[in-house]
């Protein structure tokens, strides 16, 4: 039987460790800060334009453009809203009585509305005003006949587009509006009495017409209130996403910025490229590096650069065919392509470089446990020098769990601990042992230690990328004076929840579902053994996990007196990365 596990050890681990592709060539990346490139902070801009129109970063509202039409289409009316496209691509529309209360909803999806365009023509406008969002949003539904009994009765009553999220909230209200006749025809009016003040409100306090804040962290939120004079009303409650700025060049003529980012998007699409699901590129002039970006709920804040100096060109960009963003390792190695005409050196002890024949041999040590790595080195060309880095993520390698599973069907209480290390980004080793800590009349010894050998389809670390995974493992049992080796393989997934409300419970799940081949001691078998478990991971620290979760385990031995066919399970137990 060993020698039956070593060899499907080996085919196994030959199969999922076969290469069929060759490494393409990664850029290294020019360090923005570090080469001339200011980041400076967002802001989010504010600008009462007049006593109907407020801006918003690069959104315009005007009031009067928050409106709502009665129109007749096939003998049936329908209403025909309007508010600022860039505001809601979705969100709740809700009809309020004069006494505040709700008489309609709708929900509002991407897909329901229509886009009024409003594209000046080049020439028109400066670099500032083409930054400006001022398209408009158009909504048309079917108005039943009772509703449009109950509008014709109220004083007055408006409608209010809400977005609600996790940590942000808006809402937009139209001015009052009542309905009216024309030519013997409904229509909806604004009304012209009650006039208001015009305001801008942050944090609860009255400011300035005109004014921005400055953000340096995601946890830092704004209140903001604005009212026009006719009644219209603005509320955002927001904060910052986080965004990474990766990677600078200038073009060859100096007219234009490529910007390489990950993390939140810009607000507007254009001249930005696509790089992976989470990385994108955007291309700025160099005499105007501005662009608005999405806080929480897509609010915008204005992003700018200063540039201090001469930028790096894409003529120097350095290459790579082994790059490393991850490691379970204190050090790597990496191999570098300059291009002509340039120097590299290093300022840091802990970052290398030395030549290998045609290319550059880089070592990187010192990388420290669960934090990025920044490693730094400088390119010289001409009088110019550059910044160019690579920052690794280096992973706890071991894991260990302790915890407890209560076996309902024989109702025994299970202590277990477990050791897990990996060996490379695709490759795991582990062991577990569990002991029976309560006796019953029929079993007063069961214990199972299982060693096995795990790999993930996708390359990648522990509680930080997910992916799918193979096993095949040794599996003792030992049940009073029996004993019982199997060999067993296995698939599973490990991913972490994208859900806001599951991550209230839960940050990571893993599932796996195992097959055991047939044992036999004394005369007694095991036909065959599966297992299956579901278990979720809630971070409590960097190195700390609790989980907690549900298992089945079906049984078929030719002794049906041993134990029952059928057997849930439940645990929990808590993880630590080292």
């Amino acid at each position: 039987m060993q020698n039956s596990f070593l060899n499907l050890l080996v085919i196994t681990v030959s199969l999922f460790t076969i290469s069929a592709f060759t490494k393409e060539k990664e850029p290294v990346y020019f360090l923005p800060e570090k080469n001339n490139l200011q980041i400076l902070p967002q802001k989010f801009e504010y600008n009462l334009l007049n006593s109907s129109t407020i801006k918003i970063g690069d959104i315009v509202i005007d009031s009067n453009n928050l409106s709502l039409e009665l129109a007749l289409d096939r003998s049936q009316y329908q209403f025909i809203f309007n508010w600022p496209a860039g505001l809601f691509e979705q969100a709740e529309l809700v009809l309020f009585n004069n006494y505040g209360k709700a008489i309609q909803t709708y929900e509002i999806k991407k897909e329901n509305i229509e886009l009024a365009k409003d594209d000046p023509k080049e020439g028109e406008k400066s670099e500032a005003d083409s930054l400006l969002r001022k398209d408009k949003a158009i909504f048309k539904t079917s108005i039943e006949t009772v509703l449009l009994d109950e509008i014709k009765y109220l004083p007055f009553f408006k409608f209010c587009l809400q977005r609600k999220e996790e940590s942000t909230r808006i809402d937009l209200c139209s001015v009052e509006l009542y309905l009216s006749s024309k030519d013997g025809k409904p229509t909806i009016k604004m009304r012209s009495e009650n006039k208001k003040r015009a305001q801008i409100l942050i944090n609860n306090a009255e400011v300035g017409e005109q004014g921005i804040i400055f953000l340096n962290d995601i946890s830092e939120s704004i209140n903001f209130i604005g009212q026009s004079e006719s009644g219209a009303k603005l509320e955002i409650e927001t904060r910052l996403r986080p965004v990474d700025f990766k990677d600078i060049i200038i073009s060859d003529d100096g007219k234009s910025l490529s910007l390489t980012s990950q993390g939140s998007r810009p607000v507007s699409e254009k001249n930005v490229t696509n790089l992976t699901n989470s990385m994108w590129q955007i291309k700025l002039p160099a005499d105007f590096p501005v662009f608005y970006i999405q806080g929480e709920g897509g609010i915008p804040f204005r992003q700018e650069f200063f540039v201090r100096g001469a930028l790096p060109t894409e003529s120097l960009r350095t290459n790579s065919t082994d790059l490393i963003n991850e490691t379970y390792s204190s050090s790597e190695k990496m191999t570098l392509e300059l291009p002509k005409g340039v120097t590299i050196s290093s300022k840091d002890t802990n970052s290398k470089v030395s030549k290998n024949g045609q290319k550059i041999e880089w070592n990187v040590t010192s990388l420290e446990k669960g934090q990025d790595n920044k490693r730094i080195l400088y390119l010289k060309k001409d009088k110019n020098e550059y910044a160019i880095y690579q920052s690794i993520y280096r992973a706890a390698a071991f894991e260990a769990h302790l915890g407890a599973t209560y076996v309902s069907a024989e109702k025994v209480s299970f202590g277990n601990l477990g050791l897990n290390y990996w060996i490379t980004k695709r490759s795991g080793l582990s062991l577990t042992m569990d002991q029976a800590l309560t006796k019953t009349d029929a079993i007063d010894k069961w214990t199972i230690t299982e060693f096995s050998y795990s790999h993930r389809l996708t390359a990648g670390m522990n509680f930080r990328d997910p992916s799918f995974f193979g096993s095949v493992g040794l599996r003792s049992m030992s049940l009073g004076n029996l004993s019982f080796s199997q060999i067993g393989l296995g698939i599973g997934q490990k991913t972490m929840f994208t859900s806001s409300l599951m991550n209230t419970v839960a940050d990571w799940y893993k599932w796996n579902f195992n097959y055991y081949l047939g044992s036999k001691s004394n005369e007694i078998e095991i036909k065959s053994l599966m297992t299956a478990d579901y278990k979720l991971y809630l971070q409590l620290t960097h190195s700390f996990y609790f989980n907690y979760g549900l298992g089945i385990q079906s049984i078929s031995m030719s002794d049906e007196n041993s134990l029952k066919s059928t057997q849930v399970n439940v645990n929990l137990g808590l993880n630590y990365l080292f």
